[in-house]
């Protein structure tokens, strides 16, 4: 278990946290360990920022407005070619760079990202050729 801190925060501060815990529905501590952790991962990777969506909480690259789970999973289709997928994407080298200092920093939670949408994608299609044999019967 992590070491617990005590910290002092303007009034003005607390009650910001109180209303976005209040908005996701979570407690108040939750909310201030996700903003630290992340936080810190931007200092470390300045090129990323956490956005909300069905899929959860996940990492985005800000110069190119895509996901890193994304362009992760390109490079991995490219055979981990970068530049060709920089090329065809039409994103400067240095962002896919930026995307695989992350990925290297944090491998599992990637990974999952890909994971996770393979299965979503491949549980649709199967739903779909379900309905089309449905349709055809």
């Amino acid at each position: 278990m992590a070491d617990p801190i005590s910290i002092r925060l303007p009034q003005a501060t607390l009650d910001g946290l109180k209303a976005i815990a209040e908005r996701e529905r979570l407690p108040v501590r939750t909310l201030v360990q996700r903003m630290v952790e992340e936080g810190l991962r931007a200092v470390e990777h300045p090129f990323i920022n956490f956005v909300d969506g069905p899929a959860g909480r996940r990492a985005r690259m800000i110069p190119v407005g895509i996901d890193v789970w994304q362009l992760i999973e390109m490079v991995q289709a490219e055979g981990g070619d970068g530049a060709a997928v920089a090329e065809w994407m039409e994103f400067p080298t240095w962002a896919v760079d930026a995307a695989l200092a992350y990925y290297r920093a944090y491998p599992e939670e990637i990974d999952r990202m890909i994971f996770e949408n393979r299965r979503a994608l491949d549980e649709g299609h199967r739903e779909w050729v379900a309905a089309q044999a449905d349709d055809s019967a």
